[in-house]
């Protein structure tokens, strides 16, 4: 059973009651679109350029496929990331979510009990959600706002329409859906 997708609403209200590392996890996990093994391999290097200012654009190598994927960070994603930097005292080379006990970087255990923490937080079942539902969020948010799947796919790094269709769980009642709201 694919898990449920974070809507906008929900985005909102996480970026307003989450702080420090979480909120930075939530935040880039949802710009980026990556999955939890690129995203938690993240280095302070890869969002922030020598000076220390955000990256516009970054492109990163998804291990799972070996596929390159392209994201971006928000305004506000990247002054998160810039505070949060600061206050922990963090390296280029540092991992941008550190581990807890001695780990080197935030383990998937870790991060996976944080997705159903925010869950709970937005009051909701938190049974339904996973860190896959991170990855899902913006996509699902795209899509709903544009309609355009070619959008979605290149920022999941898919290599076709069909596997974006399927991950975002596109029916053929969606495809009516967009004709009846176009008066066709």
């Amino acid at each position: 059973m694919q898990k449920k997708p974070f809507t906008y609403e929900h985005v909102l209200l996480l970026r307003e009651k989450l702080r420090g590392r979480d909120l930075i996890l939530f935040s880039v996990a949802f710009d980026s679109v990556l999955r939890k093994s690129d995203l938690l391999t993240l280095r302070v290097q890869d969002v922030l350029d020598v000076n220390g200012a955000p990256k516009a654009r970054e492109t990163k190598v998804m291990a799972k496929t070996g596929r390159k994927v392209t994201w971006a960070l928000s305004p506000f994603t990247s002054q998160a990331i810039v505070d949060f930097v600061e206050s922990e005292g963090l390296r280029p080379e540092n991992y941008l979510f550190p581990g807890r006990g001695g780990e080197e970087h935030l383990s998937g255990i870790q991060y996976s009990r944080l997705v159903k923490r925010w869950a709970m937080i937005c009051k909701l079942d938190h049974k339904e959600f996973s860190t896959h539902s991170m990855r899902r969020s913006k996509l699902s948010i795209v899509y709903e706002k544009t309609k355009d799947i070619e959008v979605c796919r290149q920022l999941a790094g898919h290599q076709s329409v069909a596997n974006t269709s399927l991950y975002l769980n596109i029916s053929a009642n969606n495809a009516l859906d967009v004709v009846e709201s176009l008066g066709l």
